[in-house]
């Protein structure tokens, strides 16, 4: 031995104590070796303490330290290899990070600098100053991350937090030991956090998620607030999720189950398999359903917010605003400001858009247009109203269609209220009946006023016209070189016409263009003329040396025609 070193050995206790300052107060099978200076070993039995300064083991049994200024207080095997470091009773714990520290608990790990774990079992603080307060098999792996409780958590991300929640199971199996991870949550974006719930994911910076289960949070800032998943993976998302996922920066998920917020600032507040896509966009409650029979996945999407700081507020399969591929396969969301309220499969594509309850109203190029209530009627001008009815077209600027069925208004400020199968403007394009859901501007003349009132398959084509009850009346006339007649006779059928733009199934039934008895294709024109009741009246006027003269199915009659009889 050389010099300075001293041995001492006791035949009782069985001590060992190598090196300068060392010392064994009581206590059985204690060793202080291999250039170990100033440390203290306090009684227990088998403890340890190896290449290391100014250490301490009190009691337990077979701890060990290698670290300097490390301690450990009573535990069994219980083992320090870095310094600063403490370990304070529990079982089979480790500690490989400088300043780390273990309080009770079993199989726990602290790596990092300055990791903390208090209690539990298999916890791991794997990141510089991360914490795990207790739990089952929980990660704070990120830089100041942390985990208080639940099972099988991981904290990936640096300053990412996890409250408690997860799940799961570990065991042995073929002498290796290993977990189901399936229910654990992740918090793997920086200062991302998770309060509870399982299988959730926050990736995103800052995002959050608040209980729940198989939520995830990718985007920046977004937040998962409760809800979940059935358990079906949704095919054909970039982001699929069990659950809700917040994908768009700052959006927001509260409850519900399987919705998907992918525009930024957007929200969905509870409700099913609803979707936002458009900047600040919101859908509230409703929604649609995902089925599993068997090895078939049925998707029956729900409201989804397309455009810009739009609104779908209740109902099943609504859509405010329309979402498209470029020929690049880039997305586009239109229809900003759209709203769509309650009922089921209604569409407010139109920018400013309002579409309130029925089923499947569509308003497509009508900018500020609404419908309210009704089935299958569309609105595809601008200012445009449909109140009630069923498939109504409401398609010129400022036109309005009430209540009825098969009803269509045209031009400006041409008005429709009941009956069947009336026309109030007119009908430019030759082809209408089948260009309607995606036509734009070549709906419109130069008239306006046309009024129809109840009455069945009645038409006021000039300005100002107006028919009031009685059955395939005609108060103005055809506009010259549209070949109205031509285009009637191919649209007698009323079959339905399937049409899928981007939004709900509609069915389109053409309008009955039953024909006029004679075509008014002249320099003819009329204005105010007025048709109240009777059967198959025509009614219009020609140009004869600066005057009009009114002008009845060919015959010079009274201007306005108040018949109750047919002509």
């Amino acid at each position: 031995m050389s010099k300075g070193q001293t041995r001492q050995f006791s035949e009782v206790f069985k001590n060992v104590v190598t090196g300068r300052r060392n010392a064994i107060v009581g206590g059985e099978n204690n060793s202080i070796i291999e250039n170990t200076i100033s440390a203290t070993i306090t009684g227990g039995n088998s403890n340890t303490i190896s290449n290391s300064r100014y250490s301490s083991i009190l009691g337990g049994y077979s701890n060990e330290i290698a670290g300097d200024y490390s301690t450990t207080l009573g535990g069994n095997k219980n083992r320090i290899s870095s310094d600063y470091s403490s370990i304070i009773g529990g079982k089979s714990n480790l500690t490989t990070g400088q300043g780390s520290v273990i309080v009770s608990g079993v199989s726990n790990s602290a790596v990092g600098a300055h990791a903390l774990v208090l209690g539990g079992e298999r916890n791991f603080a794997g990141g510089e100053f991360a914490s795990v307060l207790n739990g089952y098999g929980n990660n704070a792996l990120g830089k100041h991350a942390m985990v208080s409780t639940g099972s099988l958590n991981s904290a990936k991300g640096d300053f990412s937090f996890i409250a408690t929640g997860g799940g799961g199971t570990c065991g042995y199996w073929r002498g290796h030991f290993i977990c189901n991870l399936i229910s654990r949550n992740v918090a793997e974006g920086k200062y991302s956090t998770i309060l509870g719930g399982y299988s959730n994911n926050a990736t995103g910076t800052h995002a959050s998620i608040i209980s729940g289960s198989s939520n995830t949070a990718p985007g920046y800032a977004a937040v998962v607030v409760g809800g979940g998943g059935s358990g079906i993976i949704l095919p054909g998302y970039e982001h699929a999720s069990l659950g809700n996922s917040a994908v768009g920066s700052h959006s927001v998920v509260v409850g519900g189950m399987e919705n998907r917020s992918y525009g930024n600032y957007s929200a969905i507040l509870s409700g099913g398999n609803n979707e936002t896509h458009g900047r600040g966009s919101a859908v509230c409650g409703g929604g649609g359903i995902i089925l599993d029979i068997g090895d078939e996945q049925f998707y029956n999407p729900g409201n989804i917010g397309y455009g810009d700081f739009s609104l779908v507020a209740g109902g099943e399969h609504n859509r405010a605003g329309k979402y498209y591929k470029d020929e690049n396969y880039v997305f586009h969301s239109t229809g900003d400001n759209a709203v769509a309220v309650g009922g089921k499969d209604n569409g407010a594509y139109a920018p400013r858009s309002c579409a309130v309850g029925g089923r499947g109203n569509s308003i497509t190029y009508g900018e500020m247009g609404s419908t309210l209530g009704g089935a299958w009627n569309q609105v595809s001008g601008q200012l445009s109203v449909i109140v009630g009815g069923q498939n109504n077209v409401s398609a010129g600027y400022a036109t309005l269609v009430s209540g009825g069925m098969h009803n269509w208004a045209f031009d400006y400020v041409s008005a429709i209220f009941g009956g069947l199968f009336n026309v109030a403007g007119v009908p430019i394009n030759g082809n209408f009946p089948f260009k309607l859901y995606n036509i734009d501007t070549d709906i419109l003349s130069d008239r306006a006023g046309m009024t129809t009132v109840g009455g069945y398959r009645n038409r006021a084509f000039d300005n100002i016209s107006t028919v009031v009850g009685g059955t395939r009346n005609v108060a103005g006339h055809v506009p010259q070189n549209e070949d109205y007649c031509v285009q009637c006779s191919s649209c007698f059928s009323l079959a339905p016409v399937t049409v899928h733009d981007n939004g709900p199934l509609v069915s389109i039934i053409p309008h009955d263009c039953s024909c006029l008895q004679e075509c008014y294709t002249s320099n003819m024109t009329t204005s105010a003329a007025t048709i109240t009741g009777g059967n198959d009246n025509h009614l219009a006027s020609y140009l004869q040396n600066g005057l009009y003269y009114p002008w009845i199915a060919g015959y010079g009659f009274e201007y306005s025609y108040l018949g109750s009889g047919s002509k």
